[in-house]
């Protein structure tokens, strides 16, 4: 499945789990929740995913359970991490590690794939 397909039926989940949780939760802590989870425990994992298993052969089952593991593993050693070095654990840090861990993977990515066409 190419990437344009997969986030259409990435965005499709997401939106479905919105929908689902406007039945118990008001409108804004419903996306807050998905957004959330989205954010912290999957989003670094699958920019991450394409790095390490850039081969096409993975299926978006398996992208979504390595993005999840990935993101479980990393985001709580990188906010620790922080924590250690002074850096106080609140919601614009965690934001702010979800970023940098994204665009460092999307870098990263970009380098080993220019590297590889060399």
């Amino acid at each position: 499945m190419t990437l344009p397909k997969q986030l259409i039926v990435l965005t499709s989940v997401l939106l479905c789990a919105v929908l689902v949780l406007l039945r118990w939760y008001p409108p804004f802590e419903s996306l807050r929740i998905v957004g959330g989870f989205t954010a912290i425990l999957f989003l670094p994992g699958y920019v991450w995913s394409f790095v390490l298993w850039e081969n096409r052969s993975v299926t978006l089952f398996e992208r979504c359970v390595i993005s999840i593991a990935l993101s479980v593993v990393v985001m709580p050693l990188t906010i620790l991490f922080e924590n250690k070095l002074g850096i106080g654990i609140s919601v614009e840090s965690a934001v702010v590690t979800v970023v940098v861990m994204a665009a460092l993977g999307i870098v990263t990515g970009r380098v080993m794939h220019r590297n590889r066409k060399k």
